[in-house]
């Protein structure tokens, strides 16, 4: 029982993120969808069969020092340091990966304005829905029988098990399902391997460095499928990966929230790789047929005393702010609200 109720706790452990400020937890699909932002934990991938993604800004421009602050980010661990001062933490490894994949890309500018460049062709690629679609779906064709596999050792550790141990006592429950776990183990291993393989473009070392965590530690292996996805994941901006998940007016203001804040960093500075964010957003935006103007609208105030709300985070204020003081993006003012019969023009 004891073995039983700490691999529930390493489970369990193992599936809760703890979301960076700039990462975006996408959950469900069309109107059952969910976008959750902010700096919280979540139970992601719980049940094997799940698909949920996690994006992370990893190409901020607020890391890169925007237009004003020299010098690259530095990684130490998750946490992300520009000039010697901690600007951020990531939520996943995989989100780490993606910024050192990024940093070293643009490393080899001989000055600011070469790296900044070579920085906004790295926040373009980021921003192709096209690409984003094409690695989600082929990662989740692929980790299909890694999320029916998971499914089937969780079932049998955390439901054949107790009932077993209830029935016949802790010893003998577990020597009826030890072949039948360590067949599922074996299967799940290879499947791994070879679902990563599919879905991802990493190298073999990686690969094997994954496929042999999860072998030596069930737990993560019955999340290969929650791991697959966040790899496939890492590297494409939140506002590429909403169109997978969200649609209609919750995607209009989801990519109203992203540009509010890209619009916020710019006024901090001149940046090609936030003008390449932006633009790369309002791209996406005029697919759906919205403009720029259609993205920060005016809201009807539901408060008579809001003067203003942030697109990205809802904060409401009373007198008219340039900047969220929350989030940092750009404001919008609110329309005043009509009375019964009467018309704003």
């Amino acid at each position: 029982m004891e073995l039983l109720i700490a691999l529930v706790a390493f489970y369990l452990g193992h599936a809760l993120v703890v979301l960076s400020p700039g990462a975006v937890l996408f959950r469900g699909r069309g109107r059952r969808a969910r976008a959750l932002r902010g700096e919280r934990a979540a139970l992601v991938g719980l049940w094997p069969p799940s698909a949920s993604l996690v994006a992370e800004r990893t190409l901020a421009g607020e890391w890169f020092g925007g237009g004003t602050e020299p010098g690259l980010p530095e990684l130490h661990g998750r946490h992300v340091r520009v000039g010697g001062r901690t600007v951020g933490r990531l939520s996943t490894a995989q989100g780490a990966a993606a910024l050192r994949r990024a940093i070293e890309a643009v490393e080899d500018g001989a000055t600011p304005r070469d790296r900044d460049a070579s920085l906004a062709g790295a926040v373009a690629h980021g921003l192709d829905v096209a690409g984003a679609r094409d690695r989600i779906e082929r990662a989740l064709a692929a980790s299909r029988p890694l999320g029916a596999l998971g499914a089937a050792y969780a079932l049998l550790l955390f439901l054949v098990v107790p009932v077993l141990m209830v029935a016949i006592g802790d010893e003998l429950a577990w020597l009826f399902v030890l072949l039948p776990v360590a067949l599922v183990h074996l299967v799940l291993t290879g499947a791994t391997w070879r679902a990563r393989g599919v879905a991802l473009e990493e190298s073999a070392f990686d690969r094997a460095l994954e496929v042999l965590t999860g072998f030596l530690f069930p737990p993560a292996l019955m999340h290969a499928r929650r791991d697959l996805l966040l790899a496939a994941a890492s590297g494409w901006h939140p506002a590429a990966l909403a169109p997978l998940r969200l649609d209609g007016e919750p995607l209009r203001a989801f990519l109203a929230g992203e540009l509010a804040l890209v619009r916020g960093l710019e006024r901090d500075g001149d940046s090609a790789a936030l003008a390449a964010e932006g633009k790369g957003i309002l791209s996406i935006a005029g697919s759906f047929g919205w403009a720029e103007e259609d993205l920060l609208r005016p809201r009807a105030a539901s408060d008579p005393l809001a003067a203003a709300h942030c697109p990205r985070c809802g904060s409401a204020y009373v007198r008219r702010v340039e900047r969220c003081l929350t989030c940092g993006g750009i404001t919008v003012p609110d329309a005043r609200s009509p009375a019964p019969g009467e018309t704003v023009p």
